[in-house]
């Protein structure tokens, strides 16, 4: 899946959590923050797991690799499609979506190709022969007209 296609469906993602709560796109905080291990000096190690909402992301892409999310959540940060809730925010917890985010979000989901009904479902070959066919029907009138016209 490429790039393009894996910003769009973090981002309806995020606008459609959005509309189910209610609340507007700069006040949800979402948590794609990614596993990590934490030392700690005087008391056991401690994993912190994925966040939810990479959690749920994932199981949407399925087979994406946490590599590619963390490239595609950069662009979204780059792009100004998502920011941090607050300053010096880091691995991805507390992100919003930003009004660039969620217009992005609805283009993608109100996007329905036009589809030229005439060229996409009648083959090439029959097309052209029936342009052939209108072209000599108008050829075999001009020239009976012509000789009609002259034999006056």
């Amino acid at each position: 899946m490429n790039q393009e296609k894996i910003v769009n469906k973090i981002l309806c993602y995020m606008k459609n959590e959005i509309e189910k709560s209610g609340s507007k796109p700069d006040m949800e905080c979402f948590d794609f923050s990614f596993s990590e291990k934490i030392d700690y000096f005087n008391a056991p190690s401690e994993i912190l797991p994925n966040g939810e909402d990479l959690t749920n992301v994932k199981n949407i892409l399925k087979k994406v690799s946490d590599k590619s999310i963390k490239e595609v959540l950069n662009k979204c940060l780059a792009n100004n499609y998502i920011k941090y809730f607050a300053a010096g925010g880091k691995n991805f917890k507390n992100i919003t979506l930003t009004e660039e985010g969620f217009a992005r979000a609805t283009s993608v989901e109100n996007y329905h190709p036009i589809k030229n009904y005439f060229s996409q479902n009648i083959p090439d070959k029959i097309v052209n022969a029936i342009i052939s066919i209108i072209v000599s029907c108008i050829t075999t009138y001009i020239t009976i007209y012509i000789t009609m016209k002259g034999g006056k």
